[in-house]
């Protein structure tokens, strides 16, 4: 099993609660990914909270939230431990990354966007996470002020709609150079491929299944030898069920062995990423 933001569990039952949609233009910026380079408007959920139980309700996990916020999603604990940042990309088709404070690989370089935290006001000593572009603030992050944040994978879509798949591509470990693409950039192949269900065009439920590629015998090649076709294998190790009573909550089963957190991202972000082209016609 790759090293992952947890280890694994199952049955989780993630539950959002007092969640609205806000809005924003986003600015020109191009990046470089599996999902080709292209301007998109970018919407962002401005309030509100998932709460993530277990299925008799207790906490899970010391009580994990996903935060929404201002260009940012935060996951944490009740202890305000921050685990994993996502961030949408300026793309075309809707597209987010996920940060984590500790690195995926020794050696990785980190992000530009740095975590710190800020008072909440109202005379009050605590202090909420928050998520800052520290490209201009390297200083204060060596010091201490700011906590680096490390980029582990790529959540994209493969169009616009919701019947479009959505894949997680995680970031390319080889420190050596050897493998295909450069540390630090993300894998060109997906490493788990999400599709929803649908009953009567409503979405039902949702499969996540990590993929591999598999060498198959393409028959008669040129010259009486036989061509190889490398074709991409599916293993199903997360399912996501809506709650057909409450519709702001789904179940949320994964198979031992898949990093538990990681799900949790892909579905905030396929989450999200399902009513950014909607948004964006407003």
């Amino acid at each position: 099993t790759e090293s992952g933001l947890s280890g694994g569990h199952t049955n989780r039952s993630i539950t959002p609660s007092a969640s609205r949609i806000g809005h924003s233009m986003s600015s020109h910026t191009y990046n470089s990914s599996p999902c080709g380079d292209f301007f998109s408007y970018d919407p962002y959920f401005s309030t509100g909270k998932y709460t993530i139980t277990l299925p008799n309700g207790k906490p899970y996990g010391n009580g994990l939230v996903m935060k929404m916020g201002w260009q940012f999603i935060i996951l944490e604990d009740s202890r305000g431990a921050v685990l994993a940042v996502i961030k949408s990309r300026h793309t075309h088709t809707p597209s987010t990354v996920v940060y984590a404070p500790k690195a995926r690989f020794k050696g990785q370089v980190a992000s530009g966007h740095r975590l710190t935290r800020q008072a909440t006001g109202n005379g009050s000593k605590k202090s909420a996470a928050v998520v800052v572009d520290g490209n201009n603030n390297c200083m204060l992050a060596e010091a201490g002020i700011y906590e680096a944040l490390y980029p582990w994978a790529l959540i994209c879509k493969e169009g616009r709609t919701m019947e479009d798949d959505c894949t997680v591509h995680l970031v390319n470990d080889d420190v050596s150079g050897v493998g295909r693409g450069k540390s630090g950039a993300f894998r060109s192949k997906a490493s788990f491929r999400g599709r929803h269900g649908f009953d009567r065009e409503l979405r039902t439920h949702t499969v996540v299944s990590r993929t591999s590629s598999v060498n198959v015998n393409g028959g008669a090649g040129g010259g009486g030898g036989s061509s190889i076709c490398i074709e991409e294998a599916k293993a199903p190790c997360c399912v996501i069920v809506r709650d057909q009573s409450n519709l702001d909550a789904v179940d949320i089963t994964i198979a031992p062995g898949i990093d538990p957190l990681l799900m949790i991202c892909y579905l905030a972000s396929h989450s999200k990423m399902d009513v950014e082209p909607i948004m964006s016609e407003y």
